[in-house]
């Protein structure tokens, strides 16, 4: 089982004068958060790996690691080509797992020479996920961007999440 990622709203306001201010926690995969963080607009706070127990975050990776859902060809630019399909797709998902379990192996070495977590848990980073707390007054453009045909695919998953989550949500005054 892979971890999925959510997005839900912790608190959703609007004031007197109409202008809305909302709080959601979403999580997602790590290696998309240095794009979320390109979003200034925002404010935000994150899990940190160097905080949680290295015994922890091995058992998340071994049991529910991430593992993307797309999985596009390589070509030229920043967007990925067509999906991988068949065998290689097959093929693509057992390597990231033979590579996860070898980094799991050392990880779990270094754990046991004394190495502290904040070092051994940035190696396991490529199957995590990061739980992150942002609030902002304006959400448009986040959507604009990142809900687009040339977004990243699990980026504009994770914005989809966020949209659908704001859009549930009843503000009170």
């Amino acid at each position: 089982m892979t971890m999925q990622p959510y997005a839900k709203v912790i608190l959703d306001s609007v004031s007197p004068f109409g202008r809305r201010i909302t709080t959601i926690e979403a999580r997602y995969w790590r290696a998309i958060h240095c794009e979320v963080l390109t979003h200034r607009d925002r404010a935000r706070n994150a899990a940190s790996s160097r905080a949680i127990p290295f015994s922890r975050v091995a058992a998340t990776i071994r049991d529910e690691p991430y593992i993307p859902e797309f999985l596009g060809c390589e070509r030229k630019g920043m967007q990925a080509g067509e999906e991988l399909q068949g065998a290689d797709r097959q093929r693509a998902i057992e390597a990231i797992h033979r590579m996860r379990l070898a980094c799991l192996e050392e990880c779990q070495n270094l754990h046991e020479l004394g190495l502290h977590k904040s070092i051994i848990n940035r190696y396991l980073e490529p199957w995590s996920c990061i739980t992150v707390v942002m609030t902002a007054t304006e959400w448009r453009n986040f959507f604009r961007l990142r809900i687009h045909p040339k977004a990243e695919r699990h980026f504009a998953q994770v914005a989809g999440l966020i949209r659908d989550a704001i859009a549930a949500s009843v503000p009170r005054v």
